[in-house]
Formats: structure tokens, C-alpha cells, sequence
């Protein structure tokens, strides 16, 4: 699986990322959810941390969701900054 990601809306996570060898989603005030089981575990962390934005919680839980599903399934992969 590849993905295309960015590190920050203007790349200011990249230096960060390159050098630890870590992809960033964003949402740096969530903790770690790998360990998550399901959306709704998703989904609390972003009302818990993202209150002020409801409106966008269903699209960032999914694409959590999906990117944690994938990586947890998988030990290779490619992703792109």
C-alpha cells in the first residue's frame, strides 16, 4: 500500500518526519490511537481533542481509521512526503 501525505498544510512537519522515519497525520494534539479498536474509540479522541470542529470528525476518522487499519495489518509500505 502507498499513500501521499503531508507533513503539516505546508510541509512544516517534514524535517521531523524524514529524520525520525515516522509518517505525521496531522492532529498532533491526539495521542498515539494505533491501539485503537474501532471508529468510535477514534471518534471520542477527536471530541476529546477537536471539540471546536464536529463538522470534520467524520471524514478525520475515517482517514484514521483506514491509515491505522493498514499500517496495523502490514510492516511494509511506501509513503510519499
Amino acid at each position: 500500500m502507498e499513500w501521499m501525505v503531508r507533513a503539516g498544510k505546508h510541509g512544516e512537519e517534514s524535517h521531523a518526519a524524514w529524520h525520525k522515519s515516522v509518517v505525521t497525520l496531522g492532529w498532533n494534539e491526539l495521542p498515539d490511537f494505533s491501539h485503537k479498536k474501532n471508529k468510535e474509540e477514534i471518534r471520542n479522541l477527536f471530541k476529546k481533542y477537536r471539540p471546536y470542529e464536529p463538522d470534520s470528525w467524520p471524514n478525520w476518522v475515517s482517514q484514521g481509521a483506514c491509515f491505522r487499519e493498514t499500517h496495523s495489518n502490514q510492516r511494509s509500505g511506501c509513503a510519499a512526503l
